[in-house]
């Protein structure tokens, strides 16, 4: 490999000033905005549950459909571990253990 020494490059291959300059203060506004979005966050509070909205606007568009029964929007899914049928996953997985639960990474990741 072939290292230059200074007296080797030349001019037109030196970054000029103002360009240096201005990626520096880029990656200062960078990191300035990366902090306050940080900052933002820890000041979110999630919203109680049940609380009403106070900034709601009533719509004039309204829906006639009636509304899916409870026992069938929490029973109805697609997990095929336990069967292939929509209603078997209620049906069969009062059998799944999920505590204790412990998981395993392993193969081509990083740690």
């Amino acid at each position: 490999m072939l290292i230059k020494r200074p007296v080797d490059i030349k001019l037109s291959e030196v970054t000029d000033q103002r360009t240096y300059l201005d990626r520096r203060k880029f990656l200062a506004t960078s990191a300035l905005g990366a902090i306050a979005g940080g900052l933002g966050l820890t000041a979110a509070q999630p919203a109680a549950a049940g609380a009403k909205l106070g900034n709601v606007i009533e719509s004039s568009y309204r829906v006639d459909d009636e509304l899916t029964d409870y026992g069938d929007i929490t029973s109805y899914n697609n997990f095929y571990e336990f069967g292939t049928n929509k209603t078997d996953p209620a049906r069969n997985s009062h059998t799944l253990v999920t505590k204790p639960w412990s998981l395993a990474v392993s193969g081509a990741c990083e740690s």
